[in-house]
């Protein structure tokens, strides 16, 4: 069903009411979740061991996909590249620090610098100027 609507919650729900009538509905937003699990990890398999870490092994394809979309749009938000390849947003968070990247752009502050290291203590001869 996951696999029918790719991705696609309510459709997934459709699916599953149209096999299923006598069923009782699950919420949408299983369906979503499932195919999420799914696209990142490539099985359902849960282990009890896995139940106190929150360890997700994604596949190359995956991190590929979630790197593509990031480098064609570097001033994006990591929620919306979420959505673009439908895995959770701190997915995309984790798989930045694994490759050093950075959430934020580095940008120049000013520094004051002391004009010399005698005059110390009176501030008239501090000099301002930009880092690079």
């Amino acid at each position: 069903m996951c696999g029918l609507s790719i991705g696609n919650g309510r459709a997934a729900l459709q699916i599953y009411h149209a096999q299923f009538s006598y069923r009782r509905m699950p919420d949408h937003r299983i369906f979503e979740r499932l195919h999420r699990q799914l696209r990142e990890t490539r099985s359902f398999h849960i282990t009890r061991r896995d139940v106190c870490r929150r360890r997700v092994v994604h596949s190359s394809s995956l991190e590929e996909s979630i790197l593509n979309v990031l480098s064609d749009r570097p001033g994006s938000s990591t929620r919306s590249d979420d959505q673009d390849v439908s895995v959770n947003h701190q997915t995309v968070c984790g798989m930045l620090n694994e490759n050093l990247l950075h959430l934020f752009h580095f940008q120049r502050v000013q520094a004051c610098r002391l004009s010399s290291p005698t005059t110390s203590r009176r501030y008239s001869n501090v000099r301002c100027s930009w880092t690079s």
